[in-house]
């Protein structure tokens, strides 16, 4: 089957690592992103299940992992769990070893499928009605002073701070309320007047908290060929997908 999937991120580069291993013939379309990192959303965690979804297209999820807790602390409440914080900008790399990027759109009737995995652009479908997203500021965060992850509830969003490695951090928060960016100062993450850490660089995104039955279509169908929604939801968040890590 010849496939086109638009949008270059982790969900695209996952499905083209796993169709073009079967024997499909695929191509990727996606836009650069713009980021100094150069992959939007600048997401870093999962959960369990990071390691058998990777181990499906003949990587080692081992080569990718920054690290592991067995706890989440939010609102200064320990409570157990499984967060992984790996390199996504890597891992995709890899998925998309061979790979062309093409930077145009695709010519949809020269596919039999085309999968749109834009995420919340879904710039092949129609848009949801009444679709809830959660805009966001994040960064990434340099500190010699060693601190735990950390989730701060507040209003309608939220706040996190996961670790990495080498004393790096993911730093960011999502609200309908009030601006990210000063919740991250007012909460002292950022560095400055005295608190810890240097921002290595950050970037602004959207994230989607609509349901996935809320989101239709996820398939249109025109003559000769079809598009199919292959994205990530934060509202169903499984591993690998809650941010735009993986999909389904």
């Amino acid at each position: 089957m010849r496939t086109a999937i638009l949008g270059a991120g982790l969900t695209g580069a996952y499905l083209y690592r796993r169709l073009s291993g079967q024997g499909h013939e695929v191509e990727v379309f996606g836009n650069d992103p713009g980021t100094r990192c150069g992959i939007s959303p600048c997401a870093w965690g999962t959960s369990l299940g990071f390691a058998q979804l990777v181990r499906e297209t003949g990587l080692d999820a081992s080569a990718y992992s920054l690290g592991h807790s067995d706890y989440v602390c939010i609102d200064g409440l320990k409570l157990k769990a499984d967060l992984i914080t790996f390199d996504k900008k890597r891992l995709i790399e890899d998925l998309l070893a061979g790979a062309r990027i093409n930077r145009s759109q695709p010519e949809v009737g020269l596919y039999e499928r085309v999968i749109d995995a834009t995420g919340v652009s879904r710039a092949l479908l129609p848009p949801i009605g009444n679709d809830l997203t959660l805009s966001c500021t994040q960064f990434r965060m340099r500190t010699d002073e060693a601190l735990d992850n950390r989730i701060n509830l507040g209003g309608i969003g939220y706040a996190w701070r996961f670790p990495l490695s080498d004393h790096e951090y993911h730093i960011g928060c999502g609200s309908f309320v009030s601006d990210p960016l000063e919740r991250l100062k007012a909460l002292g993450w950022l560095g400055g007047n005295g608190s810890p850490g240097k921002i290595v660089c950050g970037c602004r995104g959207d994230i989607r908290l609509t349901s996935p039955h809320a989101s239709l279509p996820f398939v249109i169908r025109e003559k000769g060929y079809e598009v199919w929604e292959w994205a990530k939801r934060l509202a169903a968040s499984r591993p690998l997908r809650a941010t735009g890590l993986c999909p389904d």
